[in-house]
């Protein structure tokens, strides 16, 4: 299930949400988590403006995860998960 989606400068796609999924597709440089680890976990994707996979990556320990909201920081260049639900 997807919950935010955000844009960078260069008009990159950063999506963020929840999946209970055993096989999502980790890729890219970027990968924080390449299993899930709990019940649900957290999913980051990055796409390219023209829509090619740059990475993406579960996030999230034993317990049940959401990501909700994503911020971007153009200082940092950098995708920053403001909201995450643990339970």
């Amino acid at each position: 299930m997807n919950n935010d989606i955000i844009f960078d400068n260069n008009s990159d796609v950063y999506a963020t949400g929840t999946t209970t999924s055993t096989v999502y597709p980790t890729f890219g440089t970027s990968i924080f988590q390449s299993k899930n680890a709990g019940s649900n976990d957290v999913f980051l994707i990055k796409l390219t403006y023209e829509g090619f996979k740059n990475y993406s990556t579960y996030y999230g320990g034993a317990g049940n995860e959401q990501g909700l909201k994503l911020a971007y920081d153009h200082n940092a260049s950098t995708p920053t998960l403001i909201n995450l639900c643990s339970w």
